[in-house]
């Protein structure tokens, strides 16, 4: 077992997915999940230059 970092953009995940994350990594024997509640703006920049290759494709 381990323990997983997960980065959530609020803006895109509603709290029944974060339970579901919650019981899944349970189910496979995660022993902590640590996560957090933002997006830094490298990430946002990434994320929006992928979306818009994905949209030119």
């Amino acid at each position: 077992a381990q323990s997983v970092n997960v980065s959530i953009d609020p803006s895109e995940v509603s709290v029944k997915e974060i339970n579901q994350l919650y019981i899944e990594a349970w189910k496979k024997g995660v022993k902590s999940l640590y996560y957090q509640h933002s997006v830094n703006a490298a990430q946002k920049f990434s994320r929006d230059i992928l979306e818009c290759r994905a949209c030119e494709s």
